[in-house]
């Protein structure tokens, strides 16, 4: 039964694609295996932390800078909470303090 196994995979793994994964795939699992280890803590928390930043950068990606027509007419305040900055802010303080995981 091997054999007959091995000889139909002959024509497959002797191609110079196959061969060159394999190597591929030698490299790669010497290479892992020298890999420093970490504990599913230390990727619990890279995953948190790099999701945080993408949806962060996705919610800012959308946000405008306001345009006012009598920029004088408009206190520093409400220039400020309407700014990029201010948005990103409020969409951090409405998910974390409010509980609103979508913006309004």
């Amino acid at each position: 039964m091997r054999t007959r196994v091995s000889t139909a995979l002959a024509p497959v793994t002797s191609s110079k694609p196959a061969q060159a994964l394999a190597r591929f795939g030698r490299a790669f699992r010497a290479i892992w295996q020298k890999r420093m280890r970490f504990s599913y803590a230390f990727y619990a928390i890279a995953f948190v932390i790099t999701n945080a930043v993408a949806v962060l950068f996705i919610q800012w990606s959308v946000y405008n800078e306001p345009t006012y027509a009598d920029p004088n007419a408009v206190d520093e305040t409400t220039k400020m909470l309407n700014s990029v900055r201010g948005q990103l802010t409020s969409f951090v303080s409405q998910m974390w303090l409010g509980g609103r995981y979508t913006s309004s």
